[in-house]
């Protein structure tokens, strides 16, 4: 991939909610009220093409995915695979900023388990 998901967060003009701001304000407001913090799932919607990715950004509110990645997808052989890798490495570099995360790959379902490989949300075999 031309753009890694660290260069996507920092070309960001508007950080997509919630990111790191909104997680913070979240912290103080909870601490300023004296309530349990919520728990907070970050959403990621793999677009699996440069169209959904442009219809997402224009329908979505919160949602702003950088045109360099939509370049990416159109130069791309495979784009479902290539935005499967990419937010793969969104929620390595997103992990421990919330709680989990919501991940919607819609109409790749056939993807999922390739995502949370990438992901490494697949429980270690070691586990029960």
């Amino acid at each position: 991939s031309d753009l890694t998901a660290a260069g996507y967060f920092d070309n960001l003009s508007a950080v997509p909610a919630p990111g790191a701001a909104s997680l913070a304000l979240l912290e103080d407001v909870v601490a300023e009220v004296g309530c349990p913090r919520p728990k907070v799932l970050l959403g990621i919607i793999p677009p699996r093409s440069a169209e959904m990715a442009r219809q997402l950004n224009h329908t979505i509110i919160g949602v702003n995915i950088p045109e360099s990645f939509i370049a990416v997808l159109e130069r791309a052989q495979d784009p479902q695979a290539e935005s499967i890798h990419y937010c793969a490495e969104v929620v390595q570099t997103l992990r421990g900023l919330g709680d989990g995360f919501h991940l919607m790959p819609v109409a790749m379902e056939n993807r999922v388990e390739t995502l949370l490989a990438e992901a490494c949300l697949l429980p270690h075999p070691s586990l029960p």
